[in-house]
């Protein structure tokens, strides 16, 4: 717990540091890179480039005919100093958060070796970059793409590469489908918390608001309203991990109860994301229905 609460405050540190300096017309941008997607031509030629997120939410692009450096940390090195670099974009203030938070807690677990996708393509590599209170950099590796593939299965890792695949990277085919993360997890509600997909049949649900200030206040359901919501929750998926700050914004609880009134399961989200004790997740429809 006392690390998690250093771990927040050093989030929220940065938040009220980005607030003031995360302005998009600044001329100097920050050497401090947090996401970086690197792309290197290995088959027939020396042509690189670079597609990365700073400190400050802003997205930064750098090409070559030359290549990069041969190891991360020293592309790292190197894209934090090049004046090559030239701005692409800017991240959402809260969105940047979401990622600071996940990058707290990414593990540098071994890339898993997946499929290759191409042939004399280059490589791709995603990593993310987490700063020490005396400001060294230690670099995590997340994924390698092209002719070759691998990904760090760690879940905030994982959402990192996704993040940094999807939001950030500018990708050097016109349809990078065959480049895409591999392992995206799609798992039904129930199982993610360990429980019975059966859970849902012959249960009655109710609806709470909850909010930190106020407490928890129930919203009366009809009998068809409450089965549209039941068939809604047996159908999510959940998929990738958003942020994992502990938000305590209000949230909105469902809580199951079996025929004999004994309370089953309890799933909160905060808008349309589902809220857990590490964490943010994004849930898809795509599970079981009740009958």
């Amino acid at each position: 717990m006392y690390r998690f609460a250093k771990r927040l405050t050093a989030i929220l540190f940065a938040a009220c540091f980005l607030s003031a300096a995360a302005a998009p017309e600044a001329a100097a941008r920050s050497p401090r890179i947090l996401l970086m997607c690197c792309y290197q031509q290995e088959g027939w030629g020396n042509s690189s480039s670079a597609t990365f997120l700073d400190d400050e939410g802003r997205i930064w692009r750098y090409e070559s005919d030359g290549p990069l450096p041969d190891t991360e940390e020293a592309r790292l090195a190197f894209l934090a100093e090049t004046d090559r670099a030239v701005p692409i974009g800017q991240m959402d203030f809260w969105r940047l958060l979401d990622l600071l938070s996940l990058i707290q807690w990414a593990q540098p677990w071994p890339l898993e070796p997946q499929p290759p996708g191409g042939a004399d393509y280059g490589l791709n590599t995603y990593s993310a970059v987490r700063y020490g209170a005396e400001g060294s950099a230690e670099v995590i590796p997340l994924a390698v793409s092209g002719d070759r593939a691998a990904e760090n299965l760690e879940p905030n890792a994982y959402a990192l590469y996704v993040a940094l695949f999807r939001e950030i990277a500018v990708h050097e085919t016109a349809d990078p489908t065959w480049l895409q993360p591999m392992n995206i997890p799609r798992e039904p509600l129930a199982a993610f918390f360990g429980l019975e997909e059966t859970l849902f049949q012959d249960a009655t649900l109710t609806l709470s608001f909850f909010d930190p200030q106020w407490g928890e206040r129930e919203y009366p359901l009809e009998e068809g309203e409450m089965r549209e919501k039941l068939n809604w929750l047996a159908g999510l998926t959940v998929t990738v991990k958003q942020s994992a700050l502990p938000y305590g914004e209000p949230t909105c609880v469902y809580r199951l109860y079996s025929p004999q009134g004994e309370e089953l399961a309890a799933f909160q989200f905060f808008h349309d994301l589902l809220l857990t004790g590490d964490g943010l997740y994004a849930v898809e429809m795509g599970g079981s229905q009740t009958p």
